[in-house]
């Protein structure tokens, strides 16, 4: 999902109700195992992953947060209106907040979200959520360069054209 369809802060216009919307469209307008979306509120950038087909989402925060309450209730009211429309009433969704790792400063968390997306990504991973991201050490500052050069790598690629 586009990041930049999901920001939201307190002083902006973009409020939740667009964000609850987009997301919405987004779940009813594709059919996917897994849904990535970035969402920076206020100044922190978390990832949530929606998964449709197992009922579950999962929420990655490099500071370990909890869930914005406003954040889950947006999310979770365009989930459960895509899961009714394919008449899927399981019972209430599963929320899974792995053990992944932390950020020691204030900075970095759009590395994270990156991090935590390429790993996704690259191992095709849809479920086992809790047992495959358990480790809440800081990203090294090799970790860091490393992720950097695979998102360029990854962009040159894409867009060399």
């Amino acid at each position: 999902m586009d990041p930049g369809r999901c920001m939201y802060y307190d002083d902006v216009p973009i409020s939740l109700v667009d964000v609850r919307q987009y997301v919405q469209d987004k779940l009813m307008s594709q059919n996917k195992v897994c849904y990535l979306l970035p969402l920076v509120h206020g100044q922190h950038w978390q990832l949530f992953v929606l998964c449709p087909r197992e009922n579950t989402m999962v929420f990655f925060c490099s500071l370990n947060w909890d869930i914005d309450k406003n954040t889950k209730k947006i999310i979770s009211t365009a989930f459960e209106v895509h899961q009714i429309s394919n008449g899927n009433r399981k019972k209430a969704i599963t929320w899974l907040k792995p053990n992944t790792r932390k950020q020691h400063n204030t900075n970095d968390c759009g590395y994270y979200v990156m991090k935590n997306m390429l790993d996704i990504v690259s191992a095709n991973i849809t479920e086992s959520w809790i047992q495959v991201f358990n480790d809440p050490t800081e990203l090294t500052q090799e970790d860091l360069y490393d992720l950097r050069l695979r998102w360029a790598k990854c962009f040159f690629e894409l867009y060399k054209g």
